[in-house]
């Protein structure tokens, strides 16, 4: 038996408290072992199916958190406020994924209350070579595009005379997995075509942010966006839905957030994993995207870096690629990958 099956014990016996916060030594004594020099990194409380005391904790119901400078681990909840014990508590997705029982309501509130904290784990995660979500090559591209963005303005970029800013959207799309056979890309003059075919429609939206969202306000700007993704054309999928918000997002960088199947879809619909009718699910992402925005409004700009390190894998590029960031590192510390179909 894994010697955190004391730790679980213990947490089992935290009766209605969401959250238990340890030491290093306190762990310890309950495992009857000090805690390796790895505890000290983030990795060592995540990666669940690859760490035994990480699928332990997560079926009972607990995701770690930890505090490297205090040498602590918060325990919180992932099943509600009722405590688990005995076999794990953990649903099976039609993929063969385990996923953590929180469910979708849940993991909002979560990112609407923590997010800070999503973020800070999300650019540890994304510092170490070994954990990284987005490659440097991926990251270098996305940045020279916001900085081209940021140098023209968008009516800069939505002028017939600009073409630079469209070879580098093209380049960023293909890093970021939409020149693949499943999500062709258009070619580049196509695409350039397309976004100045609407660039009114585009335009109307540009001194909008997400966190300024209200519910009503977010219904109806996603209503426009959902119209628009429509009309333009990114890629030669039948889904508009992924394409079409990492293309707006290099538009609308404050508004849009990148959206794809593995880290967003999972994150607001697991254990469910949607495979037809995606366009539909684009006005629901978005206003949970916008609810968890608004939640952190005055945070929010604080946690925004930029694009001036191109050699760096930090991607605090926008407000709402945090959003993302936030949900990725959900997906990939507490939640559990989406398993791939092949």
């Amino acid at each position: 038996m894994s010697r955190f099956a004391a730790l679980v014990e213990y947490l089992a016996a935290a009766g209605d408290l969401g959250e238990v916060r340890l030491s290093f030594a306190e762990i310890g004594k309950l495992i009857d072992h000090p805690l390796p020099p790895s505890a000290t990194q983030h990795w060592y409380w995540h990666g669940r199916g690859h760490r035994p005391h990480v699928d332990l904790l997560a079926g009972a119901g607990w995701s770690a958190h930890l505090d490297p400078k205090a040498k602590e681990v918060s325990f919180r909840r992932t099943v509600g406020s009722v405590a688990r014990t005995g076999r794990p508590t953990a649903a099976d997705s039609a993929g063969g994924a385990r996923v953590c029982t929180a469910g979708r309501d849940e993991r909002i509130r979560d990112l609407m209350q923590n997010l800070p904290k999503y973020v800070a784990a999300f650019a540890q995660r994304q510092s170490r070579p070994e954990t990284a979500v987005f490659t440097k090559e991926q990251v270098r591209c996305h940045k020279v595009t916001l900085r081209r963005l940021d140098a023209v303005g968008l009516g800069g970029v939505l002028s017939p005379r600009e073409t630079e800013f469209y070879e580098l959207l093209y380049a960023a799309l293909k890093s970021w997995g939409m020149d693949q056979r499943a999500a062709k890309l258009v070619a580049v003059d196509n695409l350039r075509g397309s976004i100045l075919a609407n660039a009114d429609s585009i335009a109307e939206l540009q001194g909008l942010r997400l966190r300024d969202l209200d519910a009503p306000s977010a219904t109806a700007v996603a209503g426009q966006l959902a119209s628009l993704m429509q009309r333009l054309r990114v890629s030669d999928s039948g889904t508009r839905m992924v394409a079409f918000s990492k293309a707006l997002h290099h538009l609308l960088p404050r508004l849009v957030p990148p959206m794809d199947r593995e880290y967003t879809l999972w994150f607001f619909y697991a254990p469910r994993d949607p495979t037809s009718g995606i366009d539909d699910l684009f006005t629901d992402v978005f206003r949970g995207c916008a609810r968890i925005a608004a939640a952190n409004r005055d945070a929010l700009p604080g946690l925004v870096g930029g694009c001036d390190d191109l050699g760096s894998c930090v991607l605090d590029t926008s407000e709402s690629k945090l959003i993302d960031n936030a949900i990725v590192e959900y997906v990939q510390s507490t939640l559990g990958k989406r398993r791939r179909r092949s």
